[in-house]
């Protein structure tokens, strides 16, 4: 059997989420069909393997090596499974080594230098990811019908996915992803205001009313305002999530409430996210 007859089964028989469906169809389209596609099965070596990835890694970052030996690895030991194969030629693949991006931690002050340079439409989207540790998906995809105000609460219960840059509304990302948020005062205020202005589907809508694009709020609106703070290293919009970490780890809350406020199976906590900390950006009550 051709890998490529064997991909066409493989693709058709998961059962994972559109994101990671679509992500991993791509990667088998630009990198694996191109390579493996007509080749038999049992004719995919270990040296074919080997100088597949050792050619990949001359072009492609170590991550992108390492996602798609992955899925090469998955399918391929599937096929064992099927008694297609009888053993997975992916096994002791040298791969190369993949540094995380760097994080950058805003103290309270960065942030709320951040928040008065941001475009006024979007001030309450920084404070509230500052002050939650919501993904981007989650904030933008959390309705009014999910925000407690009179209880200090939010409710994750969706999460708004871009697929082939189509938008829908999807489920958390995991199981823990779904939970509930206590809210500070200030944070009980911030979305007051921000309901004001909220549409009936949308906490956190485009300045049309409409659901906001990513690329579009990094091009327009994101990277304009960490250049008016003025801010070294450049952050990421992630880079609050982590920097609402750093807060709560140094206002003293226990890990476990950490991990759970986050939605994380896990928490690794490296040292220097103890380096900066306010309990008025922090979970406020629980």
């Amino acid at each position: 059997m051709p890998f490529a007859d064997w991909a066409k089964q493989w693709f058709a028989g998961r059962l994972v989420r559109p994101t990671t469906a679509a992500s991993d169809r791509g990667r088998y389209a630009i990198h694996l069909q191109p390579e493996f596609g007509p080749v038999p099965l049992r004719e995919i070596s270990p040296l074919r393997v080997r100088a597949f990835i050792a050619a990949l890694a001359t072009r492609r970052a170590p991550a992108t090596v390492r996602h798609v030996h992955a899925l090469h690895s998955t399918m391929l030991s599937d096929a064992v499974d099927e008694g297609l194969l009888l053993h997975n030629p992916c096994r002791r693949t040298s791969l190369p080594r993949s540094s995380p991006p760097p994080q950058t931690f805003l103290s309270p002050e960065q942030i709320a230098v951040l928040a008065e340079a941001i475009d006024p439409h979007h001030r309450q989207l920084v404070i509230t990811a500052a002050g939650t540790g919501l993904r981007w998906g989650e904030l933008t995809g959390l309705s009014p019908a999910a925000v407690d105000l009179r209880h200090g609460r939010l409710f994750v219960d969706r999460t708004l996915v871009d697929l082939n840059g189509q938008l829908s509304f999807g489920e958390p990302k995991t199981r823990g992803s779904r939970r509930t948020i206590s809210l500070s005062p200030l944070l009980v205020d911030t979305l007051a205001e921000q309901l004001t202005h909220a549409t009936t589907e949308l906490v956190f809508p485009s300045p049309g009313g409409e659901s906001l694009r990513r690329s579009n709020f990094s091009h327009r609106t994101w990277r304009p305002a960490i250049q008016s703070a003025d801010l070294e290293p450049a952050p990421r919009f992630h880079d609050l999530r982590h920097s609402h970490v750093a807060m709560l780890i140094a206002a003293g809350v226990p890990v476990k409430a950490i991990q759970d406020r986050l939605g994380h199976a896990s928490i690794v906590m490296p040292g220097s996210w103890t380096t900066c900390g306010s309990r008025s950006w922090s979970a406020g009550r629980g």
